[in-house]
């Protein structure tokens, strides 16, 4: 019998023991490590009384063990567990981990020291855990800790590593702008179970530059889900009732009302809720309050959406926006031009540029190769302007009617690489532009280039792309 093992472990601390795992010497078992399918992946020399006394687990199998000469016994695992359950067998000799584990491997052998209730081994990997700093700890096991079982999320030393993952989560997305014009961080946080979403928005520290931001980010995760789980209606529903509960933490009142207009017409996901018609009141007595009647509705009790996030525009600075930079290659312009030539200079011909993310709205530059004005003594006329749209991410652009439209102050600019310098063209002021219209100029870049071609050069880089710029200083 092995009873007189377990007199002499209970609530005993267990020594160093490191150099005995798998050594024969001394020991009375073999552990085998086998498949679901009882195949077999490891099998190491073990000591019962070292794990009976680290492990509830084990030591209700060796107590009640009835095996005579074989002596061995054997734990299921898959076979990506290995590298973990091996870690975890050595941790219960050695009472630690190694210090070279990354926290991948740290939170696999956690996880399965947990379900085989070696509680010494659970400590040991959460302690190592909690002292990484945040950059030692990937997205894949950011995730791993969000999407960890809710039995598991419920212990102690799971919560601590919770709080880990939302730390790391909060470092990603803590300024939502930023965030959504990486394209890597797009898809990180369509990864995101709905809990670390919400804590991200009931964050006050969250920045954004108004209220259309966290919308797109709030229906670009939605359409993430149900395209995800698309072949599970019940899953799907379940996202729904999800989106009800995101869609509330939106600030309505401090959306732009163009956006507003925009999403709330033409947006299933926010026309076909129940509370939109409050959520729109909400807003439209927003806007129409005085300073005094603003301060009052702040006061309420419950009314956290008439509450502005913190700005990521400087309120002092009215010509702090958002810049980017887009190239279009010469190949595609002298395509563009020949088409239009081959029309009979009668079809126009066009070139966007990609997208940028800026207060909710993506921006575009367009470059427009067209038939000149009536009286011009030019064959063309090269048109460069700003377009934008609404669009959530996996589900494209949202069909936008005429009279959607927004208020932008802006320039484009080009580089003159003879000359070393930029030209910009401003709009001077706030302009309006509709939907599926282009705001910008003829004659872009100067009539010369019509005639001479070559005059295109001093406008191109060394990889032969044409650069231009936009600032954007503000919109609504």
């Amino acid at each position: 019998g092995l009873q007189h093992y377990f007199s002499m472990i209970d609530d005993q601390p267990m020594p160093d023991l490191a150099t005995h795992f798998d050594d024969p010497f001394l020991s009375d078992f073999r552990l085998r490590l086998v498949t679901p399918e009882a195949v077999s992946l490891a099998e190491f020399h073990v000591h019962g009384i070292v794990l009976a006394g680290q492990s509830g687990y084990f030591k209700s199998l060796l107590q009640n063990w009835m095996g005579q000469d074989a002596r061995v016994f054997s734990i299921t695992i898959s076979e990506d567990e290995l590298p973990a359950a091996k870690a975890m067998l050595q941790c219960a000799y050695s009472n630690s981990m190694p210090k070279d584990a990354s926290a991948q491997q740290l939170l696999a052998t956690m996880v399965l020291a947990d379900r085989y209730q070696l509680r010494v081994c659970v400590e040991a990997c959460k302690s190592r855990l909690l002292s990484l700093d945040l950059s030692a700890i990937n997205w894949d096991t950011t995730l791993q800790m969000l999407h960890l079982p809710p039995g598991l999320m419920e212990a102690e030393a799971f919560k601590a590593l919770a709080q880990v993952a939302h730390a790391k989560v909060w470092e990603s997305f803590q300024c939502l702008d930023e965030s959504w014009t990486s394209r890597h961080l797009k898809a990180q946080w369509q990864q995101l179970p709905l809990e670390a979403v919400e804590e991200v928005l009931n964050n006050k520290q969250l920045t954004a530059a108004t209220e259309n931001v966290v919308y797109v980010l709030v229906a670009s995760w939605v359409a993430a889900q149900c395209r995800q789980l698309a072949k599970d209606s019940a899953a799907v529903a379940e996202v729904h009732a999800s989106a009800r509960q995101l869609l509330s933490c939106i600030r309505y009142s401090h959306m732009t009302g163009n956006f507003l207009a925009a999403v709330a017409q033409h947006h299933r996901l926010l026309a076909g809720q129940p509370e939109v018609a409050r959520w729109l009141l909400e807003a439209m007595q927003w806007a129409k309050a005085s300073k005094a009647q603003q301060d009052e509705m702040l006061q309420c009790a419950g009314h956290v959406r008439f509450q502005q996030r913190l700005n990521t525009v400087p309120e002092a600075d009215p010509r702090v926006g958002s810049a980017f930079t887009s190239y279009i290659a010469q190949s595609d312009l002298q395509q563009a031009i020949s088409k239009y030539r081959a029309s009979n200079c009668s079809e126009a011909y066009y070139l966007l540029t990609a997208g940028h993310f800026y207060n909710g709205f993506t921006w575009r530059l367009k470059l427009t190769v067209k038939p000149p004005d009536p009286g011009s003594s030019n064959d063309m006329n090269i048109h460069v302007g700003l377009c934008w749209g609404i669009e959530i991410e996996g589900e494209g652009p949202l069909p936008l009617a005429e009279s959607a439209m927004v208020q932008v102050d802006f320039d484009i600019a080009t580089w003159d690489f003879v000359m070393h310098e930029e030209d910009p063209t401003s709009s001077e002021g706030p302009v309006v532009i509709k939907a599926g219209t282009c705001w910008g100029w003829d004659d872009f870049f100067g009539p010369e280039v019509y005639t001479d071609p070559s005059q295109w050069d001093k406008f191109m880089t060394e990889k032969k792309q044409l650069l231009l710029s936009c600032h954007l200083y503000g919109c609504q």
